[in-house]
């Protein structure tokens, strides 16, 4: 089995994007993928992000977690989701509502999973202003 395992739950893959759309029959698109650092022009800059998340559970019946994005000290969203796992093969997935963040200094966006009064961060995020193209 792949990922990090917290507290019990197993982080599967944790992806940063500009949208993420349920589709039919357990399937999701991700669109606008940040495959490294987020990239901006200038600062400040708005952007849109949104993030899908694999949860899986090692343990039937009801439990909280808490998904919160950051950057530096400035939180952008939590989400309290209370679950009722009734399987442990399947992952639970978690898409994050697309976001408009506005960053005004180069720095981290960070996803914490909140279990209990534990915090765990899974995914930093880096942003920063692209280089200016030689030339």
């Amino acid at each position: 089995m792949r990922g990090r395992v917290i507290d019990g739950i197993r982080i599967g893959n944790v992806l940063a994007c500009e949208f993420v759309r349920t589709e039919a029959e357990n399937k999701f698109s991700i669109l606008g993928a940040f495959s490294g650092d987020v990239l901006v022009p200038e600062l400040p800059a708005r952007f849109l992000i949104a993030f899908y998340i694999e949860v899986f559970f090692t343990k039937l019946g009801q439990t909280t977690i808490t998904i919160a994005a950051s950057h530096g000290s400035k939180p952008y969203s939590r989400v309290k989701a209370e679950l009722e796992v009734s399987d442990l093969a399947a992952p639970a997935i978690l898409a994050f509502p697309t976001l408009s963040v506005l960053i005004e200094t180069e720095g981290t966006i960070d996803l914490t999973l909140e279990i209990g009064e534990k915090k765990h961060n899974i995914l930093k995020k880096p942003v920063r202003v692209a280089p200016k193209p030689a030339g």
